[in-house]
């Protein structure tokens, strides 16, 4: 169908003028908003004519997502959320509209399946919540959460070709972001205590910073293979993937830095067809562990002195501190473990509702193991991914995802070996070390549900579950899909 179209100089001139004017208002009505409108329209029209592009804009973007607080009770990241939901809209429409693009195979695969069974479940568990609204908001941000990084995400990506502006785009983004913080961190001698205020407001603390950083080296790592050697680009992303290890070190991030050991760990399992071993290892030596600290009140032998567990002012004496159980962040997670503990055998099946741990924690602790910071002022979770869908859902909310991490390698190692183009496994590859690493950060942290975390996992999710379906067949018998 003709559009209709102005010059290019005229579409320049009218979009300087509506920036212009956007600037003018936010500044008379102190508004700062008002600056995105130019953004917003761009956006709008890019989503008409080209959905991809928008969703390419978006990771390039996600970066510089900032939170924005409109009340006490209202709040968003902006610009992430609202493209977020515009990408679920648009994409919702694009199915609608050609529901030949809802592929059986896709939808049918173990993987998705599991996937839609836990919002299945979350839908389930918050009707017994003790916090309705809390739980509906939950649901709400989790279902667009997956729609658009799941279904819009098999839309776009077919071959790592597809994501390639997305990983330059993105990363030289973090970069300078992180060249930044780094100059900001030396203008403090690097003081381990000003870790966090360096990273904001593009990061709420240095842990969701060092993990983001992490889950874009395995992403460079790949890029390199785009570029040949000894080339300006190549050079280039060589220089990126320094800078990034830079930003990690300089974040002061425990997990982050056994995050990255998952990179040559998931290798070599997916390489020697190890990975269905591994994972009955972990999940046994886990269920192992929750029987002893269940059985005869072992875990009071966890418990911290509350005298001598402090904050440490210096990464050396914070490492130490943590395998002396004198490290007060580690003690206060515990605290709130055992808490957790308490409220899955008070609810199992149901537990207290999506979203709820921080509103029904407290009556569940147990003063032994309080700290100095169990106030709690930030009104964070339980800084255990596993612990809170078991507390939040109850133990089917946390074996469907069980399920789905489980499908989520068995099938990627799978789709590894059959795979011929080297390119394409190592592309595979890439987003099963990243799901490997938010599972490690996941061991202390609740980073799903941050939006530039859990974007990109969902987004590893999908690329494994669409790339198996896609080839669910040895590529050499494969027709032409196209």
């Amino acid at each position: 169908m003709q559009g209709f179209s102005l010059p290019a100089n005229y579409q320049f001139i009218l979009f300087s003028l509506l920036t212009l004017a956007s600037v003018a208002a936010s500044i008379a009505l102190e508004q700062p908003l008002l600056m995105g409108l130019p953004v917003a329209v761009l956006t709008a029209l890019l989503m008409l004519f080209n959905l991809s592009s928008v969703y390419k804009l978006f990771f390039i973007l996600l970066p510089l997502s900032i939170e924005y607080d409109f009340s006490t009770t209202l709040a968003t990241d902006l610009p992430s959320e609202p493209l977020m939901v515009a990408l679920m809209v648009a994409g919702l429409m694009y199915y609608l509209l050609n529901p030949k693009q809802w592929q059986r195979r896709f939808i049918n695969h173990p993987i998705i399946v599991l996937l839609l069974l836990q919002i299945i479940w979350i839908s389930i568990a918050a009707l017994y919540s003790t916090n309705s609204l809390v739980s509906v908001k939950f649901l709400l941000a989790k279902t667009w959460y997956i729609f658009t990084f799941v279904f819009v995400t098999n839309l776009f990506v077919k071959k790592d070709t597809d994501f390639k502006s997305i990983i330059i785009g993105m990363s030289a983004v973090m970069v300078l972001l992180i060249i930044r913080n780094v100059y900001l961190h030396a203008l403090t001698d690097f003081d381990f205590q000003r870790a966090n205020n360096v990273v904001q407001p593009f990061f709420r603390n240095h842990v969701n910073y060092a993990v983001f950083i992490t889950l874009l080296v395995p992403m460079l790592l790949f890029a390199l293979r785009w570029f040949k050697k000894g080339k300006i680009p190549r050079l280039l992303a060589q220089l990126g993937l320094a800078i990034l290890f830079l930003g990690i070190a300089l974040a002061f991030t425990r997990a982050a830095y056994v995050g990255l050991l998952a990179i040559p760990l998931v290798t070599y399992l997916v390489r020697k067809k190890l990975m269905a071993t591994a994972l009955n290892l972990v999940f046994g030596a886990l269920l192992l562990f929750v029987v002893f600290v269940a059985s005869n009140n072992n875990f009071i032998k966890f418990a911290p002195e509350y005298e001598t567990t402090v904050y440490h002012a210096n990464l050396e004496d914070h490492i130490i501190a943590t395998f002396q159980g004198k490290d007060i962040s580690f003690a206060e997670r515990v605290y709130r473990w055992v808490a957790a503990g308490h409220m899955i055998g008070e609810r199992p099946l149901t537990g207290f509702g999506p979203g709820n741990f921080y509103n029904s924690y407290r009556p569940y602790t147990v003063e032994r193991f309080k700290t100095y910071v169990s106030d709690n002022l930030e009104k964070s979770g339980v800084h255990c991914y596993y612990l809170m869908l078991a507390a939040d859902q109850g133990l089917p909310g946390l074996l469907l995802f069980a399920l789905m991490i489980y499908y989520t390698f068995i099938r990627g190692q799978n789709l590894y070996h059959r795979l011929d183009d080297p390119k394409q496994k190592a592309f595979v590859l890439v987003f099963l070390q990243i799901v490997a690493i938010v599972l490690i950060n996941l061991l202390v942290s609740d980073l799903i549900e941050v939006d530039k975390i859990g974007t990109i996992f969902y987004t590893a999710i999908s690329i494994i579950a669409g790339f198996d379906a896609r080839y669910a067949i040895a590529p050499k018998q494969q027709p032409n899909i196209n």
